[in-house]
């Protein structure tokens, strides 16, 4: 090798070594935005701003928790009301006025119409282009989220696909926030960021919805969830809903045999054959124990 050709190499090698050195910076950057967390790590925070973590269980799944319920409000609920409220369109973005009366006439307000949202990254997607397409764009609350989003994942997602957010409030938001809830709400949206992000675990929930379930039980589970406002036309949101709360929302206050009109005996069963058929995940461990 020539001097030249010596002093090209060493160049080379000296512009790789920066490269390599600034990709593992930016890696490193990107992760402190959005640390990996357990279920007990995630309950425990307490940020004074919303604040980005992903699930250590399955990291495609990010939990974003929220320091006001009024600002997950702002942040989500037109999301919600594009893909999952019953009665609101699902071609356009609603106004901030349509989705004011829409919440008035649930009885709810902004701050308590969701404690907890489940999005997956190709529903966050169409959100944007719709809004930019129908409703003037993004608001402020919205902006913030979807940059807090692009900058843990500057390619758009690319290299978690699929991934998808869901939410939870810190403690002390309201009242029926206690522990015993929040715990709750975090493991019945993780199983949504579960649905959303595992094929595998998407394909059994299906399955089990159209061939686990009795056409009686199918019935009894969309009169619930109509009950609820959710959009009964959708069967990957029934079936999304079904497995959410039969099998991960303990809390009786949130569900129960009485508000599904099903004998508890009846529960009890088709939660021990849905368990018995999911795919090895950090989700059937837990159940396990």
């Amino acid at each position: 090798m020539t001097l030249r050709g010596r002093h090209l190499g060493a160049a080379f090698l000296f512009a790789l070594v920066l490269a390599l050195g600034s990709f593992v910076g930016w890696r490193y950057w990107r992760e402190s935005l959005a640390p990996r967390a357990t279920e007990a790590e995630i309950l425990a925070a307490n940020p004074d701003e919303p604040r980005l973590f992903r699930f250590a269980g399955n990291p495609a799944i990010i939990v974003l928790v929220v320091n006001d319920l009024a600002v997950q409000g702002e942040m989500l609920n037109r999301i919600a009301a594009l893909t999952e409220k019953r009665g609101l369109p699902r071609d356009r973005v609603v106004s901030p006025e349509e989705l004011t009366a829409a919440i008035a006439a649930a009885g709810a307000t902004p701050a308590t119409w969701y404690y907890g949202h489940d999005y997956s990254e190709k529903t966050l997607k169409r959100f944007v282009a719709l809004a930019n397409q129908t409703a003037g764009g993004l608001t402020g609350a919205e902006q913030r989220l979807f940059t807090m989003l692009d900058r843990i994942s500057p390619a758009g997602g690319s290299d978690w696909l699929p991934w998808a957010l869901i939410t939870l409030p810190r403690a002390g938001l309201d009242p029926l926030l206690d522990d015993t809830a929040r715990a709750t709400i975090l493991r019945h949206e993780l199983s949504h960021g579960e649905f959303f992000s595992e094929v595998t675990y998407e394909s059994h929930v299906m399955r089990f919805w159209r061939e686990g379930l009795s056409a009686t039980q199918r019935e009894a589970f969309t009169a619930f969830l109509a009950h609820e406002e959710y959009d009964t036309g959708n069967e990957a949101l029934l079936a999304n809903e079904m497995q959410a709360y039969l099998v991960h929302t303990a809390d009786p206050r949130f569900f129960n045999a009485e508000a599904v009109g099903l004998p508890e005996a009846e529960l009890t069963d088709l939660r021990r054959r849905f368990i018995a058929g999911m795919p090895q995940s950090w989700m059937r461990s837990l159940l396990a124990r």
